[in-house]
């Protein structure tokens, strides 16, 4: 018995686990949970909940509800910040060169601008070029970067083969600016702020 624990033991050493979708608790009806939220364009409509400590000069048309420093969006921010938490202690199953990285072109991580799920580890900022990235497979999606995320105007992240927005995250570090008519899916959790 003692052999076959230690061969079952050794056969598990080096095995990665696959990348795994945390839960968002309270936050996951929320479609912006932000400190402050600053909206200037009339004619904005979000569809899910709305939290904020400081609002907005124009008011969108929220199609959930809103919440204004409230007992759901202290709890919430909480859930947010466990699964940061769970996101960021994910083990990498890329680890891009040191330095910025823009995804539609990178060729080192498999076919060029194709992501299969796992955990994309980035040592600098992360961004999504014209050719845009194309996300295939069911699974769990984690760009983690060490920066700020950009992506350019026009460019599109699409889902194909299984995948789905409700199990891709972004974790960056710095600042997200998603560019004019550019196509996002997933959960980007940024400390640093969001501009659309």
């Amino acid at each position: 018995i003692v052999t076959l624990t230690a061969i079952f033991a050794l056969s598990l050493v080096g095995q990665v686990k696959a990348a795994t979708t945390p839960s968002l608790g309270t936050a996951d009806t929320f479609v912006i949970l932000s400190g402050t939220y600053t909206n200037t364009a009339p004619g904005t409509t979000l569809s899910g909940d709305l939290g904020y400590t400081t609002g907005p000069a124009v008011s969108p048309t929220v199609n959930g509800t809103t919440h204004v420093a409230d007992s759901t969006y202290n709890q919430t921010g909480i859930s947010q910040g466990t699964a940061l938490a769970n996101l960021n202690s994910q083990v990498c199953t890329f680890t891009f060169a040191p330095g910025a990285i823009d995804l539609a072109t990178d060729t080192t991580h498999g076919p060029v601008g194709i992501y299969t799920p796992g955990v994309y580890c980035i040592t600098g900022a992360a961004s999504v070029g014209t050719a845009g990235i194309t996300l295939t497979g069911g699974g769990t999606y984690i760009f983690r970067m060490d920066g700020a995320l950009n992506t350019v105007a026009n460019s599109p992240v699409t889902l194909a083969g299984g995948a789905s927005a409700c199990d891709v995250f972004w974790t960056p570090t710095a600042a997200t600016t998603l560019g004019a008519n550019s196509t996002f899916v997933g959960t980007d959790i940024d400390d640093s702020g969001i501009t659309i």
